[in-house]
C-alpha cells in the first residue's frame, strides 16, 4: 500500500467519524428570549384557570332550586307580581308599617317594614323565599278576589297641599291603609280607612293573607313603650356600618339592629365594634324599667 493510499484512507475515516458525531448530538437552539409581558399574560392565564378550577360558591336555596329549572319562572305568570300591605297613618305606637311580597327573578321577596316613632330610619327584615311559596300566596290572594278591589264608597279624606293632592296625615283616630297588588296583568292601589270595619271583608282578607304570609318568613318586629311598668327595661341599638354589640362584656347573639333587649333598670356599658374596619366605640347608657332605651350610631 502506498502513503497516498494510506493517506487517502485516513482522511475518509476522519470525515467519517465527524458525520457521526454529528448526527448523534443534534444542535441545541439557544433559549428564547421572553419578555416581562409575556411573562405577566402567562403568569394572567395560570391563575384564570387556576380560578376555573376552584368550587363554585353555592347559591342560597331557593335560586338553587331556580336554577335546577329554569323554565319554571317563565311559566307561572309571576314576573314582576307584588302585594303590599302599607298602614299609612297608625295611632298606635308605629308611625308606618309595610308587608310587602315581591316577585324577582328567580325566586322572591318577603319584607316586614316598620317605622317607630322617635326613629331616624325604618326597620326592615327582608328574607328570600321559593318560586312555590309565592305562587301559593298569589293563588291564595285570587281566592280572597284581590283582583277585585275596589276603593270603598266613603273616600278617605287626605290633606289638601299644593305639592301633593295625595298628602297622608300624620296622625289618624282611625289606621288608614294601602293596598297595593299587581298580578296577571292586573294592577291596583286602594286606600281604605279602618278595613276591619268596613262592609267590604276583602280589605280585611288580603291584609290577612299577606301579613300572615310575611310574619310567617321573616317574623315580628317587636315594640316596647314608655309605660312606666315594673320590670326589665329595653335596649334598642342600632349602627352604621353593622357591629357585634357587647353589653357589659357579654356579646349579644345578633349584630345590629338590636331592635328590644331586655336588660335590668341601671347603668349599662355598651361596646359596638367592627373588626372588618376596625371600628371601636365604648358608650355608658341608662335602662329605665318598662321602657325602650335607643343607641343609634354613626361609627365612620
Amino acid at each position: 500500500m502506498t502513503r497516498s493510499t494510506v493517506w487517502a484512507r485516513t482522511l475518509a475515516l476522519t470525515a467519517w467519524c465527524v458525520l457521526v458525531s454529528a448526527c448523534a448530538s443534534p444542535a441545541v437552539a439557544p433559549a428564547p428570549v421572553v419578555s416581562p409581558a409575556d411573562t405577566a399574560r402567562r403568569v394572567a392565564t395560570a391563575r384564570v384557570a387556576q380560578s376555573r378550577t376552584r368550587r363554585r360558591v353555592p347559591l342560597p336555596a331557593v335560586l338553587e332550586a331556580a336554577v335546577a329549572s329554569p323554565a319554571a319562572p317563565a311559566q307561572d305568570g309571576l314576573q314582576g307580581a307584588w302585594a303590599r300591605v302599607f298602614l299609612r297613618a297608625n295611632p298606635g305606637p308605629f308611625q308606618y308599617v309595610a308587608y310587602e311580597i315581591t316577585a324577582r327573578g328567580d325566586a322572591g321577596v318577603m319584607s316586614h317594614l316598620r317605622g317607630m316613632m322617635g326613629r331616624r330610619d325604618a326597620v326592615i327584615r327582608t328574607e328570600l323565599v321559593s318560586r312555590d311559596r309565592l305562587r301559593a300566596v298569589f293563588a291564595e290572594l285570587k281566592r280572597v278576589d284581590a283582583a277585585g278591589l275596589l276603593p270603598p264608597v266613603k273616600p278617605v279624606h287626605l290633606a289638601k297641599n299644593v305639592d301633593d293632592e295625595r298628602r297622608w296625615p300624620d296622625r289618624s283616630r282611625v289606621p288608614i291603609y294601602e293596598l297595593s297588588y299587581r298580578h296577571g296583568g292586573i294592577e291596583k292601589t286602594v286606600v281604605v280607612a279602618a278595613p276591619y270595619r268596613a262592609a267590604d271583608p276583602r280589605y280585611a282578607r288580603f291584609i290577612n293573607v299577606v301579613r300572615a304570609a310575611v310574619i310567617g318568613r321573616v317574623g315580628h318586629i317587636g315594640y316596647h313603650g314608655t309605660t312606666g311598668a315594673q320590670g326589665p327595661g329595653y335596649l334598642y341599638v342600632d349602627s352604621v356600618p353593622t357591629a357585634t354589640v357587647k353589653l357589659d362584656g357579654v356579646e349579644l347573639p345578633n349584630k345590629t339592629p338590636v331592635l328590644a333587649f331586655p336588660a335590668r333598670p341601671g347603668v349599662h356599658v355598651v361596646v359596638l365594634e367592627n373588626k372588618r374596619k376596625q371600628l371601636v366605640r365604648t358608650f355608658k347608657v341608662r335602662i329605665r324599667a318598662g321602657r325602650t332605651t335607643s343607641l343609634e350610631v354613626d361609627l365612620r
